[in-house]
Protein backbone atom coordinates (compact mmCIF):
# COMPACT_ATOMS: atom_id res chain seq x y z
CA UNK A 1 0.00 0.00 0.00
CA UNK A 2 2.63 2.26 0.59
CA UNK A 3 5.12 3.72 -1.46
CA UNK A 4 7.37 4.75 0.91
CA UNK A 5 9.44 2.37 2.90
CA UNK A 6 8.71 2.05 6.24
CA UNK A 7 11.57 1.51 8.54
CA UNK A 8 11.64 0.06 12.26
CA UNK A 9 14.24 1.19 14.12
CA UNK A 10 13.89 0.18 17.87
CA UNK A 11 10.55 1.61 18.72
CA UNK A 12 10.94 4.49 15.99
CA UNK A 13 9.46 4.78 12.67
CA UNK A 14 11.09 6.41 10.16
CA UNK A 15 10.23 7.40 6.47
CA UNK A 16 12.26 6.71 3.45
CA UNK A 17 12.06 9.95 0.70
CA UNK A 18 12.23 8.90 -2.72
CA UNK A 19 12.61 12.81 -3.51
CA UNK A 20 13.96 15.19 -1.16
CA UNK A 21 13.47 18.09 -3.30
CA UNK A 22 10.24 17.43 -4.01
CA UNK A 23 9.13 16.90 -0.52
CA UNK A 24 10.99 20.26 0.57
CA UNK A 25 9.06 22.86 -1.92
CA UNK A 26 5.55 20.27 -0.59
CA UNK A 27 6.45 21.43 2.80
CA UNK A 28 8.01 24.81 2.30
CA UNK A 29 5.00 25.90 0.72
CA UNK A 30 2.36 24.52 3.22
CA UNK A 31 4.83 26.66 5.73
CA UNK A 32 4.68 29.64 3.77
CA UNK A 33 1.03 29.91 3.63
CA UNK A 34 0.22 29.18 7.24
CA UNK A 35 2.49 31.44 8.12
CA UNK A 36 1.03 34.07 6.39
CA UNK A 37 -2.08 33.13 7.74
CA UNK A 38 -0.97 33.43 11.42
CA UNK A 39 0.08 36.79 10.46
CA UNK A 40 -3.06 37.61 9.33
CA UNK A 41 -4.88 36.43 12.61
CA UNK A 42 -3.41 39.73 14.45
CA UNK A 43 -5.22 42.19 11.90
CA UNK A 44 -7.60 43.51 13.76
CA UNK A 45 -10.28 44.39 11.25
CA UNK A 46 -13.45 45.15 12.53
CA UNK A 47 -16.31 42.28 13.16
CA UNK A 48 -20.04 43.18 13.02
CA UNK A 49 -22.02 39.73 14.08
CA UNK A 50 -21.83 36.32 12.46
CA UNK A 51 -21.32 38.21 8.84
CA UNK A 52 -18.44 40.03 9.93
CA UNK A 53 -16.58 37.50 11.19
CA UNK A 54 -17.14 35.41 8.04
CA UNK A 55 -16.81 37.88 5.71
CA UNK A 56 -13.23 39.01 7.61
CA UNK A 57 -11.73 35.55 7.73
CA UNK A 58 -12.82 34.40 4.16
CA UNK A 59 -11.10 37.79 2.77
CA UNK A 60 -8.03 37.54 4.79
CA UNK A 61 -7.60 33.97 4.09
CA UNK A 62 -8.18 34.73 0.49
CA UNK A 63 -5.81 37.70 0.30
CA UNK A 64 -3.34 35.11 1.91
CA UNK A 65 -4.11 32.17 -0.23
CA UNK A 66 -3.16 34.54 -3.54
CA UNK A 67 0.22 35.85 -1.84
CA UNK A 68 1.08 32.10 -1.40
CA UNK A 69 0.07 31.35 -4.84
CA UNK A 70 2.16 34.16 -6.58
CA UNK A 71 5.16 33.48 -4.40
CA UNK A 72 5.01 30.23 -5.93
CA UNK A 73 4.45 31.01 -9.03
CA UNK A 74 7.54 33.02 -8.91
CA UNK A 75 9.63 30.51 -7.11
CA UNK A 76 8.58 27.31 -9.71
CA UNK A 77 9.67 29.79 -12.51
CA UNK A 78 12.51 31.25 -11.32
CA UNK A 79 14.12 28.28 -10.18
CA UNK A 80 14.72 24.72 -11.42
CA UNK A 81 11.65 23.11 -10.31
CA UNK A 82 9.21 22.23 -12.76
CA UNK A 83 6.03 24.28 -13.25
CA UNK A 84 2.59 23.45 -11.43
CA UNK A 85 1.00 21.61 -13.82
CA UNK A 86 -2.94 21.90 -13.09
CA UNK A 87 -4.10 19.15 -15.78
CA UNK A 88 -7.37 21.15 -17.15
CA UNK A 89 -7.88 17.81 -19.43
CA UNK A 90 -8.91 15.98 -15.82
CA UNK A 91 -11.34 18.73 -14.31
CA UNK A 92 -14.46 17.22 -15.48
CA UNK A 93 -13.42 13.46 -13.63
CA UNK A 94 -12.07 15.36 -10.89
CA UNK A 95 -15.32 17.68 -10.06
CA UNK A 96 -18.17 14.64 -10.51
CA UNK A 97 -16.05 12.83 -8.12
CA UNK A 98 -15.54 15.71 -5.75
CA UNK A 99 -19.45 16.19 -6.03
CA UNK A 100 -20.15 13.09 -5.76
CA UNK A 101 -18.40 13.16 -2.12
CA UNK A 102 -19.50 15.64 -0.96
CA UNK A 103 -23.39 14.69 -1.46
CA UNK A 104 -22.81 11.42 0.32
CA UNK A 105 -20.95 12.81 3.42
CA UNK A 106 -23.42 15.93 3.73
CA UNK A 107 -26.43 13.04 3.22
CA UNK A 108 -24.19 10.93 6.27
CA UNK A 109 -23.64 13.72 8.10
CA UNK A 110 -27.16 15.12 7.90
CA UNK A 111 -28.41 11.89 8.89
CA UNK A 112 -26.04 11.40 11.73
CA UNK A 113 -26.87 14.61 13.51
CA UNK A 114 -30.38 14.46 13.43
CA UNK A 115 -30.63 10.53 14.65
CA UNK A 116 -27.67 11.60 17.12
CA UNK A 117 -29.24 14.98 18.45
CA UNK A 118 -25.59 16.41 18.20
CA UNK A 119 -25.93 19.28 16.17
CA UNK A 120 -28.41 20.54 13.49
CA UNK A 121 -27.67 21.47 9.39
CA UNK A 122 -29.12 24.40 9.53
CA UNK A 123 -29.15 27.17 6.36
CA UNK A 124 -28.57 30.53 8.06
CA UNK A 125 -28.72 33.66 5.25
CA UNK A 126 -25.50 34.50 6.20
CA UNK A 127 -23.64 31.65 5.35
CA UNK A 128 -25.34 31.36 2.63
CA UNK A 129 -24.54 34.69 1.17
CA UNK A 130 -20.85 33.48 1.93
CA UNK A 131 -20.93 30.37 -0.36
CA UNK A 132 -19.49 32.07 -3.61
CA UNK A 133 -16.53 33.78 -1.61
CA UNK A 134 -15.93 30.32 0.09
CA UNK A 135 -16.25 28.65 -3.40
CA UNK A 136 -13.47 31.32 -4.39
CA UNK A 137 -11.54 30.06 -1.44
CA UNK A 138 -11.37 26.50 -1.95
CA UNK A 139 -10.35 26.91 -5.09
CA UNK A 140 -7.53 28.67 -4.49
CA UNK A 141 -6.36 26.69 -1.27
CA UNK A 142 -6.69 23.97 -3.46
CA UNK A 143 -4.61 24.89 -6.12
CA UNK A 144 -1.76 25.45 -3.13
CA UNK A 145 -2.11 22.39 -0.70
CA UNK A 146 -3.52 19.89 -3.18
CA UNK A 147 -1.95 21.07 -7.05
CA UNK A 148 0.97 22.01 -5.48
CA UNK A 149 1.77 20.31 -2.02
CA UNK A 150 0.25 17.15 -2.42
CA UNK A 151 1.92 16.65 -5.87
CA UNK A 152 5.07 17.02 -4.53
CA UNK A 153 4.29 14.98 -1.69
CA UNK A 154 3.13 12.09 -3.62
CA UNK A 155 6.13 12.31 -5.90
CA UNK A 156 8.56 12.94 -2.98
CA UNK A 157 7.21 10.13 -0.31
CA UNK A 158 5.02 8.02 -2.17
CA UNK A 159 1.11 8.16 -2.82
CA UNK A 160 -0.21 7.06 0.45
CA UNK A 161 1.84 8.78 2.52
CA UNK A 162 2.07 12.28 0.48
CA UNK A 163 -2.16 11.96 0.41
CA UNK A 164 -2.40 11.59 4.22
CA UNK A 165 0.28 14.17 4.81
CA UNK A 166 -1.44 16.82 2.42
CA UNK A 167 -4.88 16.46 3.28
CA UNK A 168 -3.88 17.00 6.96
CA UNK A 169 -2.15 20.05 5.77
CA UNK A 170 -5.26 21.15 4.07
CA UNK A 171 -7.77 19.97 7.48
CA UNK A 172 -5.38 22.36 9.27
CA UNK A 173 -6.25 25.08 6.68
CA UNK A 174 -9.64 24.96 7.59
CA UNK A 175 -8.77 25.11 11.65
CA UNK A 176 -6.43 28.29 11.02
CA UNK A 177 -9.02 30.08 8.82
CA UNK A 178 -11.53 29.94 11.56
CA UNK A 179 -14.36 28.15 10.38
CA UNK A 180 -16.22 26.07 12.23
CA UNK A 181 -16.57 22.49 12.50
CA UNK A 182 -13.40 21.56 11.34
CA UNK A 183 -13.25 18.36 12.63
CA UNK A 184 -16.34 16.96 10.49
CA UNK A 185 -14.01 18.36 7.39
CA UNK A 186 -11.55 16.30 8.08
CA UNK A 187 -12.35 13.25 6.32
CA UNK A 188 -13.65 15.15 3.40
CA UNK A 189 -9.90 16.39 3.13
CA UNK A 190 -8.48 13.18 2.97
CA UNK A 191 -10.97 12.18 0.31
CA UNK A 192 -10.74 14.69 -1.96
CA UNK A 193 -6.87 14.70 -1.34
CA UNK A 194 -7.32 10.98 -2.85
CA UNK A 195 -9.66 12.33 -5.48
CA UNK A 196 -7.35 14.77 -6.47
CA UNK A 197 -4.19 12.19 -6.99
CA UNK A 198 -6.31 10.03 -8.55
CA UNK A 199 -7.28 12.26 -11.16
CA UNK A 200 -4.45 14.45 -11.35
CA UNK A 201 -6.65 18.07 -10.91
CA UNK A 202 -6.26 20.37 -8.22
CA UNK A 203 -9.60 21.51 -9.41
Amino acid sequence: MFNARLYRIGNQFSIHVRDFQNTLDGTVACALLFFLLFISSFAGLPTVGLAGFYRNSLLRTVLVTALTLAVILFYTRTGPKRTIQFRLANVKGSLVASLLVLLIWGAVWGIFGELSRAYHLTMEPTRLNLVPLSLCLGVLDGLIAFAYCADRFVTGIGRTMGILISSLLAWLLFVVASLDSALYLLPIAVVLAHVTVRTGSAL
